[in-house]
């Protein structure tokens, strides 16, 4: 077990956590081992739980393969949740696509989970798609030609009409996949018209922030969130699966809603580390300081109880715009107001680039509010957990 680190002690909050414990996954559509020594653009889990009244850090992990995260996470999932606990476990990249890919797709209700069910076998559910190597054991993936396959189906199979899905090697282009962006809205096959962001992305660029256009696979050289969410959704889909209906997917299997209370469960959702770029600790990879600030700011947030705000339904979003964030697009925990800035849509796609990296190689971002540190967790009213 790696070794742990306690969190300097705060004062102590008069409120009940929500979570025991905290695990924030930094992802990579990297196609090919990362390597033995530790980088950035790589793949990076944080892991924090209260001890007591303090919260404790284990050493940040580094994986050279997406498989071999996924195999570290279905253990330390498996593990709190057998000592009873309850867990939040937070993926950066996106758990949905703009509202009226399912349609054009021809899927059926709710979108959300045809989508995740078809990213994780395309060859299942698509004629003439190949299956996703999403965490293959070489860390070697095609997600270029499930991005290909997607928008083939999504235009209904008319050639020479890219989209929504842009950006690949040069090698890579097909008639439906190509390295320039498409128009937006992409029209799309059964009278769908694709936006280029969500709700949530909409609400993040509001706030000044600068998130990725989900449809983007590949941009300067660099994977980007597109590509991450391709690699990335299947792999949660295979978490869930795994923990056999002990996690749900927030929001889009949970509602906007905290977990019960008293249940053994985890909880995973969608983060985005550009939130907190501000709280970076130094003399660590990137990577590894944004998972370790993301554990700190989510156990901050539920010891001070802005964490149960944050898991319901943003104020002022509703109508179809609610449906469509529940039924198919989902949201970026920590997007909209609360403890953190919230999101938006309009201006560019291709601004900024979502998860981890070398600052340089990405545009400044206007940096949002610094949170407080996490305040030491109340001790709760007695009751039975395990170990």
């Amino acid at each position: 077990m790696a070794r742990e680190r306690e969190a300097a002690a705060p004062p102590p909050r008069p409120r009940r956590s929500l979570f025991d414990a905290y695990l924030m996954v930094d992802w990579s559509a990297a196609s090919g081992p990362t390597g033995r020594v530790p980088r950035h653009d790589a793949v990076w889990v944080a892991e924090a739980r209260w001890g007591g009244r303090a919260l404790r850090f284990e050493a940040e992990r580094y994986f050279p393969t997406r498989r071999a995260c996924v195999e570290h996470l279905a253990a330390r999932l498996e593990a709190h949740l057998s000592r009873g606990r309850t867990v939040l476990a937070g993926f950066d990249f996106p758990f949905g696509f703009p509202a009226g890919l399912a349609r054009a797709l021809g899927l059926r209700a709710p979108g959300w989970r045809a989508i995740w069910r078809l990213l994780r076998s395309p060859a299942s559910h698509l004629p003439g798609a190949p299956e996703n190597r999403y965490a293959a054991a070489d860390n070697r993936n095609n997600r270029f030609a499930v991005a290909a396959a997607v928008n083939r189906a999504a235009q209904g199979g008319e050639r020479g009409r890219a989209g929504p899905f842009f950006g690949c090697p040069r090698r890579e282009e097909t008639a439906w996949l190509g390295q320039a962006r498409p128009t937006f809205p992409v029209a799309a096959a059964r009278g769908a018209r694709l936006s280029c962001w969500r709700s949530t992305d909409e609400a993040l660029r509001r706030a000044g922030l600068s998130p990725l256009s989900p449809w983007w696979v590949l941009g300067g050289g660099a994977p980007t969130v597109g590509g991450q969410a391709l690699v990335g959704i299947p792999a949660v889909a295979e978490l869930a699966e795994r923990l056999d209906g002990r996690a749900r997917i927030w929001p889009l299997e949970t509602g906007f809603a905290p977990p019960p209370s008293g249940a053994a469960r985890a909880v995973l959702a969608e983060i985005w580390p550009g939130l907190v770029n501000d709280r970076l600790e130094p003399g660590l990879v990137r990577d590894a300081a944004q998972v370790r600030a993301m554990a700190r700011w989510a156990a901050g947030a539920d010891a001070d109880g802005t964490l149960r705000r944050l898991l319901a339904a943003p104020p002022g979003l509703g109508g179809a715009d609610l449906a469509a964030c529940l039924s198919e697009e989902g949201w970026t925990l920590g997007a909209g107001p609360g403890p953190r800035p919230g999101t938006g849509r309009g201006g560019s796609a291709t601004r900024g680039r979502r998860g981890s990296g070398r600052a340089a190689s990405r545009p400044r971002r206007r940096r949002p509010a610094r949170p407080p540190p996490p305040p030491a967790r109340p001790r709760p009213p007695a009751r039975s957990r395990g170990g």
